[in-house]
């Protein structure tokens, strides 16, 4: 022990100082741990960290390294949907399944000058010939929803039109220059998280049973 205080004498020496009831001081520092679908416990935790600020842009993401892209093209001139759309790119390769090019887009961008809010949906749309009859005739009988791993869930993907239509209309760099960093992750390799990470694992199976001859490109080799 060496005279460490534990964690429960740190909180309640926080709660007291504080003057919060135990309630008011739960509310604040208790928050769902991410994987809420595998019934963890809540975890208190007192922060002690400061706001993130700064003079010239921000960015913030789910992957370290597609922030540290945004904020480059931030720092080499280009705007804030120009590192969106870096940052979507970025995401395709480390979190595909957040930010995949077959899936979908939205905006909402916000012109200083003009005060104005501009919105944009890049939604897909279901293939032409998918008619509700159609779609009724080819799924489980007594199914209120169509399955999310059958090929009737998939829409005509939107991502990518929205990813080219927002460039063109409110961008300032080429799509090749806020590609690059994806690109060059494709190709070389990069990090990932642990909990995402851990999520990949969690769907090998999966993605395989889905794939083509028991392999899918989201997996290193086809299979891991």
């Amino acid at each position: 022990s060496g005279g460490m205080d534990s964690d429960k004498q740190r909180i309640a020496r926080a709660k007291s100082q504080r003057g919060q009831t135990k309630a008011e001081f739960e509310r604040v520092t208790t928050h769902p741990f991410i994987h809420e679908e595998h019934e963890l416990p809540l975890c208190p935790y007192i922060s002690r960290r400061s706001d993130a600020i700064g003079l010239h842009g921000a960015a913030a993401t789910s992957q370290q390294p597609a922030t540290e892209i945004a904020l480059d093209i931030l720092r080499a001139g280009g705007n804030c949907v120009d590192a969106c759309v870096a940052v979507a790119a970025v995401l395709n390769v480390l979190e595909p399944c957040s930010m995949g090019i077959g899936g979908d887009m939205f905006l909402l961008h916000y012109d200083h000058k003009t005060k104005k809010v501009t919105g944009m949906n890049g939604s897909g749309r279901s293939a032409a010939g998918q008619t509700l009859d159609y779609t009724r005739a080819r799924i489980p009988k007594n199914c209120k929803e169509i399955p999310t791993d059958s090929a009737l869930a998939i829409t005509v993907p939107g991502a990518c039109a929205g990813i080219c239509d927002a460039m063109e209309k409110f961008g300032s760099m080429s799509l090749e220059r806020v590609f690059q960093a994806g690109i060059h992750m494709a190709e070389k390799g990069f990090p990932i998280s642990s909990i995402a990470s851990s999520l990949w694992h969690d769907a090998e199976a999966e993605l395989r049973e889905n794939g083509r001859e028991g392999k899918n490109e989201m997996l290193i080799d086809g299979v891991r």
